[in-house]
């Protein structure tokens, strides 16, 4: 899957990358209920939201959580031996709107997104 300024690594990753999300998402429910307010309110538009962090499918649900609210997200991994690499995959997915500066242990980096 290719856009005209980045390239995902394996859309299939992605694809399983967007079930761990969903996996975390039901097992969250406070987040749930945040992230339907967030979508009415739009509280974050205008806001961009950084960190360094351990990317686990806890950590891309409340990513994606913000998002709903109108932030503009760039996470870096903040550890190559823990973070899920089919998380960063679905993060940048058409449409994501992520920036994310990963770590791919068996590639060279491709995950760059600027915005715009």
């Amino acid at each position: 899957m290719q856009n005209n300024q980045w390239q995902l690594a394996d859309p299939d990753l992605a694809r399983r990358g967007q079930l761990l999300i969903s996996w975390a998402e039901k097992r969250m429910p406070a987040l749930a209920m945040y992230k339907r307010e967030l979508a009415q309110l739009k509280p974050l538009l205008g806001v961009t939201i950084s960190g360094s962090l351990h990317l686990t499918s806890e950590t891309a649900a409340l990513a994606r959580c913000l998002q709903t609210g109108g932030a503009r997200i760039a996470l870096s991994g903040s550890n190559p031996l823990s973070n899920v690499i089919a998380l960063a995959e679905e993060l940048l997915a058409p449409d994501g709107g992520f920036l994310f500066d990963g770590y791919r242990l068996e590639a060279p980096l491709q995950w760059k997104k600027p915005f715009a």
